[in-house]
Order: C-alpha cells, then sequence, then structure tokens
C-alpha cells in the first residue's frame, strides 16, 4: 500500500511552485509538504534528494532527419554555449 508521498521543502515559495506543477496529485491528497524533517511521519521511509538526482547521468536523444542522434552541450570558443545532436551538421 502507498503511503502517500512527502516532499521536505523549507522555501514556501518552491512549495507553492511545487504544489502548482503537482496539481493533479494534490487534489488526490497523495502529496504532503513539510518545512522541516522533524515533520516527516515517523514510518519507514525511502529519502531522496535533489543533489542525488542532480548527479545520474542522463542521456537525451533527438530524431533528426537523418535518424536518432544523441543530444550534446557544446560550449564554443568564446563562452557561447550551445546544444549540438551529435553527428549531423558536421558534429
Amino acid at each position: 500500500a502507498v503511503c502517500g508521498v512527502h516532499l521536505l521543502e523549507v522555501s514556501p515559495f518552491n512549495r507553492a511552485s511545487q504544489r502548482s506543477a503537482l496539481e493533479p496529485l494534490v487534489a488526490a491528497g497523495q502529496l504532503h509538504w513539510h518545512a522541516a524533517v522533524s515533520e516527516l511521519p515517523q514510518e519507514p521511509v525511502l529519502l531522496v534528494a535533489h543533489e542525488f538526482l542532480d548527479a545520474l547521468p542522463v542521456h537525451q536523444f533527438v530524431r533528426t532527419r537523418v535518424g536518432w542522434r544523441e543530444k550534446l552541450v557544446d560550449l564554443r570558443a568564446g563562452g557561447e554555449g550551445g546544444d549540438e545532436a551529435g553527428g549531423e551538421a558536421g558534429g
């Protein structure tokens, strides 16, 4: 049985933004926000911090006119960055 999802967010601004983005789950009563660890329910927990998600390697693919290509980040001379579909248009 699912006990619900408990989000720990200290920023009222971020809580409001999350609530707006996750409205369907909020309406279903499946999400709960807390401002401190001490407010979390006293039950077993699976804790995933955003730092963990930030550190996960991500590979994105885009469909181009010549087929699927991995999306890469290119830092060009002069500090201008750009997204490139690897292998297309001279890449």
